[in-house]
């Protein structure tokens, strides 16, 4: 019984390879139709001559840091500051043109 699966497991391996050289052949002969590139040999990998010696971490200036950061959010602020006004102004610009049409008013009023 077990001998019977390991033929089958062995069968099925030898179809997976037989599929997968199927397609390949089938894509290289579609990519030369077509003008495809060629297939470029890999790279061999290069020998290991040296150990690589470990750097140190880089090391970081915390006052640079801080006054990036600071930069950076200062800038940020300012925009959604300025954007919060601007909607504002916008819905306050829509809510005189519409009581100036007389469509609606404010039940507050």
């Amino acid at each position: 019984m077990v001998m019977d699966v390991v033929h089958e497991v062995e069968g099925v391996a030898k179809d997976v390879k037989g599929v997968h050289k199927d397609a390949k052949g089938i894509f290289a002969f579609f990519g030369k139709l077509f003008g495809g590139k060629k297939e470029e040999e890999t790279p061999k990998p290069v020998e290991k001559s040296k150990k690589k010696k470990k750097q140190p971490p880089p090391e970081f200036d915390e006052n640079l840091i801080y006054s990036q950061v600071a930069d950076a959010l200062t800038k940020f602020f300012q925009a959604y500051n300025g954007l919060k006004n601007y909607v504002k102004e916008q819905e306050e610009l829509a809510l005189m043109w519409v009581m100036k049409k007389g469509k609606i008013l404010p039940s507050s009023w």
